[in-house]
């Protein structure tokens, strides 16, 4: 693989894992402040949610990239 196909995976694994971080984070903060039931982060439809929320932040981030990349030429 080329190094730049490396460091294009590599910010986009960086980016999905600091999404699923601050899925994390809001899911343990919703049941300590607001007392949510923890079963509500175990359902089907939460887990595909938060697949569609990684997979946006990502193409974000792509979309975010292409801009800046063809401001700078």
């Amino acid at each position: 693989m080329k190094p730049a196909t490396i460091n294009l995976l590599r910010n986009y694994l960086l980016t999905a894992s600091l999404a699923a971080s601050v899925i994390d984070a809001a899911a343990l903060l919703l049941i300590d402040l607001f007392g949510v039931s923890e079963n509500v982060f175990t359902s089907t439809t939460f887990r595909l949610a938060a697949v569609a929320a990684i997979a946006c932040f990502v193409l974000l981030t792509k979309c975010i990239g292409r801009q800046l990349a063809a401001s700078d030429s």
